[in-house]
């Protein structure tokens, strides 16, 4: 917490009131689809090579998608492994703004003002109603904060923030999240 209070002092954030985990838990789904990509790669890259000749048709069907299929599994894991290394987004909320904080990655203290705008969209998506709180600062960052309802954290927030609320379809929200990932310090979509 020591580093969350010096970057909220630097930013001359004011008192804290309070401090909630804003992203989603992992599933068993997430966790284990990685694995089992990598595991379905190596089992069709052997059979590639345990099936007798014709060479040249058996390495297009069997050695492409093999391949294809072990990126993918590669892939998955380590965003995984990422996500769970940096740990979960907590959000402190200050008078004059907030802290973003990965626990075992990066922060940033950002004030109210430095908000271009802010929106609250409720919705109904494959994990129920969902509370999204979108974020665009003047330097033309977006962040986009994602819980299940009610989510009083994003919406306390989202009013600290002067956010808007709506209500949208489930395919408008997902085209926004499909242009703003929600925020890790770094640019990847997890």
């Amino acid at each position: 917490m020591n580093r969350v209070t010096d970057a909220a002092d630097a930013a001359v954030l004011g008192l804290w009131h309070r401090s909630d985990q804003v992203s989603r838990r992992h599933s068993w789904r997430s966790i284990v689809g990685g694995p089992l990509l990598l595991l379905l790669g190596i089992l069709l890259v052997t059979a590639a090579f345990l099936v007798p000749e014709p060479w040249w048709l058996v390495l297009p069907l069997l050695g492409l998608p093999a391949l294809y299929i072990l990126v993918a599994g590669m892939l998955r894991t380590y965003a995984e492994l990422f996500r769970l290394r940096i740990g979960p987004l907590i959000m402190h909320r200050f008078d004059e703004g907030f802290v973003a904080e990965r626990p075992r990655g990066p922060l940033r203290a950002v004030a109210f003002t430095e908000l271009k705008d802010a929106r609250l969209i409720d919705h109904h998506g494959a994990d129920g109603a969902m509370v999204l709180l979108l974020m665009v600062h003047w330097d033309g960052t977006a962040w986009a904060c994602l819980a299940p309802a009610p989510a009083e954290a994003l919406v306390e927030m989202g009013r600290a923030a002067e956010a808007r609320r709506e209500n949208l379809p489930l395919y408008e929200v997902e085209e926004i999240l499909r242009r703003t990932p929600p925020w890790t310090g770094r640019r990847m979509p997890w």
